[in-house]
């Protein structure tokens, strides 16, 4: 298939300058109650955060891990109904118990939150916006020789109605500031 071709739908234009890249460069959580009403999205778009200072936290990761990743599967039955499902899966090497009890946190019960990631290609999402992101699980492995890896990989999954949106600039760089310290 060519470059700059025009399908179906424009904005689904093929260019040969974007570079497949895979994975992510930066996760960060905010709790959902912290984050509603507080992100305004235009077209897809979250153009304006308004959370608290020290209500964002960032998730520490190897971004060469190779498992590390977000996924935004979107389905319509064949009776309309809307399922967009998000999922992020972090890999934290080594199983310390700083990170045991970490995950074990994001991981309990009734806990919702709001992911922001960054793709390696740029690209900076808002999952969960509609009713929140949770640890659905917790693997630990200390691999079975010294090849392997030793981690915990976590899980956050979703059960949103719309695709995740997209973050500007701007706004990503207000929610960067307002990491907790």
């Amino acid at each position: 298939m060519g470059c700059k071709n025009k399908g179906l739908v424009n904005d689904l234009e093929l260019n040969c300058e974007d570079i497949p890249v895979g994975g992510l460069t930066a996760v960060y959580l905010v709790r959902y109650s912290d984050a509603e009403g507080k992100l305004t999205v235009t077209d897809g778009v979250v153009t304006d955060s308004t959370i608290a200072a020290g209500k964002i936290v960032k998730l520490d990761f190897n971004n060469k891990d190779g498992k590390t990743s977000f996924t935004d599967v979107k389905t319509v039955s064949e009776t309309g109904v809307v399922k967009s499902i998000p999922t992020v899966i972090i890999e934290f090497p080594k199983m310390t118990l700083a990170k045991r009890n970490a995950v074990e946190k994001i991981t309990s019960p009734n806990t919702e939150y709001v992911a922001f990631v960054e793709e390696a290609t740029g690209v900076r999402h808002a999952i969960g916006m509609d009713f929140g992101v949770w640890g659905s699980g917790v693997e630990g492995a200390t691999g079975a020789s010294k090849d392997d890896k030793n981690a915990y990989t976590l899980t956050l999954l979703g059960d949103e109605t719309n695709l995740s949106e997209t973050i500007n600039k701007a706004t990503w760089d207000k929610i960067v500031a307002a990491l907790k310290p």
